[in-house]
């Protein structure tokens, strides 16, 4: 279900009224007004697009991780997680899978969570 777009009107004030003196239009999902380290639909949507692999094993453990965590990652997550999309399918389900280690220490956290989702796992 797509999110609904809510609009804020700011009216103009009055003289000796206490409502602000603006104009513009506030959409709600404005980055500005948005809780920060929080993913928006838009980023959502490609990192969601880049975990289509060729391996349906890890299709299945990226899809569930985005279902998880996808709302959730702070922006260092994030990133971490579009390097680790970066490696080939082999490599990737290695590091899932238990066959290897993350030599970053920056992607030991998400393989952990990565990992969390492989099976099951809470």
């Amino acid at each position: 279900m797509a999110p609904s777009l809510v609009y804020t009107r700011i009216m103009p004030g009055r003289r000796g009224s206490n409502r602000p003196i603006r104009g513009h239009m506030i959409h709600a999902t404005d980055s500005r007004f948005r809780a920060k380290g929080m993913m928006d639909d838009l980023q959502l949507k490609r990192l969601r697009w880049r975990c289509r692999r060729g391996m349906l094993e890890n299709d299945l453990v990226l899809e569930r991780f985005l279902e998880r965590y996808g709302e959730k990652l702070s922006e260092r997550e994030v990133e971490a997680f579009s390097r680790l999309l970066d490696y080939g399918d082999n490599e990737l389900w290695n590091l899932v899978s238990r066959r290897s280690e993350p030599g970053d220490p920056d992607l030991v956290e998400v393989v952990a969570l990565l990992r969390s989702c492989w099976r099951g796992e809470h």
